[in-house]
């Protein structure tokens, strides 16, 4: 996967690489981080348009180049931290643009790799557990095909062990519920529901 560089632009070095994998065959994929304030407009959509052109316009180069590469898109969109001029992760705003460009995703017919461990938290404390349960089931929630981040903190600039394990677990939880509750005749258990039924009656 390779970054796009917001706004609006392309680094020389990823697409060169991606041309590289695409003669070979290999999925292509690129990532907009595009940052509300700083890297894009403050506005959500604003920020979500930034990154489709970014993303759109790298994917359309490849398939030029060599028609009927596989090529996913990928999005960490986020909103800049006024304080002090980073990349955050894991607030909010984030959670939303994981949702709206899987619709985005969608419209192309593109698998989403999605950065949805995403967190601001600096160590692997309740703030790393919220962020990133919170990110990993809108992810989940909205059928993305690929998820990515596990570990990371800080807006992905902190590589955690301890993290690693924390997600994991995170994860397996929020695939757990997405099975949801089987319902069937057998599971119904009515037969046992009308058994205790009658014992109460007698």
């Amino acid at each position: 996967m390779e970054c796009t560089i917001s706004p609006l632009a392309q680094d020389g070095g990823s697409l060169e690489a991606a041309l590289v994998a695409a003669e070979a065959g290999v999925p292509v994929g690129f990532m907009t981080m595009a940052s509300c304030v700083s890297t894009a407009p403050a506005t959500l959509a604003g920020n979500l348009a930034v990154g489709n052109a970014e993303v759109i316009s790298a994917l359309s180069l490849i398939q030029l180049a060599y028609p009927g590469t596989p090529v996913y898109y990928a999005s960490a969109q986020t909103v800049m931290d006024l304080q002090t001029g980073s990349y955050t992760g894991g607030g909010p705003e984030d959670f939303l643009f994981g949702a709206a460009t899987n619709r985005l995703a969608d419209y192309y017919n593109f698998p989403l790799s999605m950065g949805s461990f995403a967190t601001g938290a600096k160590k692997p404390d309740w703030q790393a557990g919220i962020e990133n349960s919170l990110s990993t089931f809108m992810a989940s929630a909205v059928m993305s095909d690929m998820l990515s981040g596990v570990g990371l903190l800080n807006g992905s600039s902190i590589w955690s062990f301890e993290q690693m394990i924390m997600d994991c677990e995170i994860f397996s939880i929020v695939c757990k519920i997405m099975e949801g509750i089987e319902v069937n005749e057998e599971i119904l258990a009515l037969d046992v529901i009308e058994m205790w039924d009658q014992e109460e009656i007698s």
